[in-house]
C-alpha cells in the first residue's frame, strides 16, 4: 500500500521515565510538539474534580523567567507559532505549533511551563472568573450541551460521568497549595509523555528532549496512574431536561467499546456514523428530512474513552416523538436495510471520508499521539487504512447488531414538554 504520509517514528524513554515518541517528516515546514499527562476526571476525588482544567489554565499565566501570560506567550506567538492547553475526561496536554527551524524553542517553552509556573495568586483568582464564564458557555442550549449532558447520565455512577473542565465549588475554593499538591499528584515524568512530529530530525529532537527534560524529576517518583475503574449500565432508557426551546432536541446514545478494544468495532462504529449521517444521501436525511420532513440536520459519531464508549445521534425536530419512533424503527432493523454490495460502497466512501478529515500533518501527528497513549504503540493513518480495507461485511453486520439495539440505548431529550415514549 502507498503510504498516505511518509514519517519514520521513534520512541525512548528519558533516565527521570518519561516516554518521547520522535516522527520525522522528511523536507516539512513545520514541527508540532505535544506533552500528555494521565490526569482528568477518570483520576480525581470529588475534592479534585475540575482541578486538571483549572491547571491548565493556570501553566499558561506565567513562569519564573516570563512572569505574565503575555511574556510567555510571546515566547511562542512572537515567532508566528501556536500553543494552548486542552483537558478532556482522561488527559490533560499542551501543545505548540511552530516552524521547524524553531522546534528547539518549542521544547524550551513545554519545559518551562512545566518546571517554573509560578501559580500566582492574584492571577488564580482572576482566573477563577474565566473559568465561571467558560462554563457558562458550556450550557448554553445546543447539541453539545446535550451530548454532555446524557453521556454524564450514561456514566453518572463513574468518573467519567464528571464534568470534565468544571466543578462550582472547587473553582471557587481554589488555591495555590491545592493546585500544586494536584500538580504534584499528576504531573511528573512517568505519567507523562512527550511527542514530537515535524521536519526536525531524530538526533535533534532526542537532544532537545534530553536537554529540557532530563532534569525533571518528580519527589516521590511513583508510578504511572491508572485508574481504570469499570462501569455499570444504567437502567433508564429515557432522560429529559425541561427548557423553554422552539424546537425539541434529541441525542440517542449507545454504549460501545474503547480506544484499547478492538480496532475493527472502532472502524465500523466510523463507519456507520458515516452511513447514517454523511451528506444529505445519506440514510437518516433521506428517511427522516428528504421523505418525511421531520428533521433539518443529523450528526451520528462515536466517542471513545480508554475502556469505553458511546454512539451517539442528534438532530432536532419540532415533531420530536414522530422522529423518534422513526429513529428507532430505523436503528433497530439496521443491518437488514444493507446489502454486502452497498457494504463494499460504503467502506469506499468512509475510507476517502476519513482521508478528507485526516488530511494534513497536523492530523497525521494527533491521529499517532492518540494511538500511541491509549495503545502504547505507534500506529498510522497507514496502518489504520489498510485494516479498514479488511473488514468484511459479516464482521459490520456482527458489530452493530451488538451495539445498536434498544436494551443498549440511552435517550435524552431537552425541549419543553417530556416525550410521551
Amino acid at each position: 500500500m502507498e503510504s498516505f504520509f511518509e514519517s519514520s517514528n521513534q520512541v525512548s524513554n528519558l533516565k527521570n521515565g518519561l516516554t518521547f515518541l520522535s516522527s520525522e517528516v522528511k523536507n516539512y515546514p513545520l514541527q508540532f510538539l505535544a506533552l500528555y499527562f494521565n490526569s482528568g476526571t477518570r483520576y480525581e476525588n470529588s475534592n479534585e474534580l475540575g482541578y486538571a482544567h483549572f491547571l491548565e489554565h493556570m501553566l499558561l499565566k506565567g513562569t519564573k523567567n516570563n512572569p505574565s501570560a503575555y511574556l510567555l506567550s510571546s515566547q511562542i506567538e512572537k515567532i508566528g507559532g501556536y500553543k494552548n492547553g486542552l483537558t478532556s475526561k482522561e488527559f490533560n496536554w499542551y501543545v505548540v505549533e511552530i516552524g521547524a527551524s524553531d522546534s528547539e524553542k518549542g521544547f524550551s517553552f513545554l519545559s518551562e511551563i512545566i518546571l517554573d509556573s509560578l501559580f500566582d495568586e492574584k492571577t488564580l483568582e482572576n482566573e477563577k472568573g474565566i473559568i465561571l464564564e467558560e462554563y457558562a458557555k458550556r450550557r448554553e442550549i445546543n447539541p453539545d450541551f446535550l451530548l454532555r449532558s446524557s453521556i454524564s447520565e450514561m456514566f453518572k455512577n463513574h468518573p467519567l460521568g464528571a464534568d470534565s473542565i468544571f466543578s462550582e465549588e472547587n473553582t471557587k475554593s481554589a488555591n495555590r497549595e491545592k493546585l500544586i499538591n494536584y500538580f504534584n499528584k499528576f504531573y511528573f515524568p512517568k505519567n507523562a509523555a512527550l511527542f514530537s512530529f515535524g521536519g526536525s530530525d531524530h538526533k535533534n529532537n532526542k537532544q532537545y528532549a534530553e536537554k529540557y527534560f532530563s532534569g525533571w524529576n518528580s519527589v516521590h517518583n511513583p508510578e504511572r496512574v491508572n485508574n481504570q475503574t469499570e462501569f455499570s449500565k444504567i437502567k433508564e432508557k429515557y432522560g429529559f431536561l425541561e427548557k423553554a426551546t422552539n424546537t425539541d432536541y434529541i441525542c440517542l446514545n449507545y454504549y460501545t467499546s474503547g480506544m484499547k478494544d478492538d480496532l475493527n468495532e472502532r472502524q465500523i462504529l466510523n463507519m456507520l456514523g458515516y452511513y447514517l449521517s454523511a451528506g444529505s444521501s445519506c440514510l437518516l436525511m433521506d428517511e427522516l428530512r428528504n421523505k418525511k420532513g421531520l428533521i433539518y440536520f443529523v450528526s451520528a459519531f462515536p466517542s471513545s474513552y480508554s475502556d469505553g464508549g458511546v454512539f451517539s445521534i442528534q438532530t432536532s425536530s419540532k415533531k420530536s416523538e414522530e422522529t423518534v419512533k422513526n429513529l428507532y424503527d430505523i436503528l433497530n432493523n439496521l443491518t437488514a436495510r444493507i446489502t454486502e454490495e452497498e457494504f463494499e460502497k460504503l467502506k469506499h466512501q468512509s475510507i476517502n471520508l476519513f482521508l478528507l478529515k485526516n488530511k494534513n500533518e497536523e492530523d497525521n501527528f494527533q491521529f499517532i499521539a492518540e494511538n500511541f497513549i491509549y495503545k502504547n504503540d505507534i500506529s498510522t493513518i497507514d496502518d489504520y487504512l489498510l485494516n479498514m480495507k479488511q473488514i468484511k461485511f459479516k464482521d459490520f453486520v456482527e458489530v452493530v447488531n451488538k451495539y445498536i439495539k434498544y436494551g443498549n440505548s440511552y435517550l435524552m431529550t431537552l425541549g419543553p414538554k417530556k416525550l410521551s415514549l
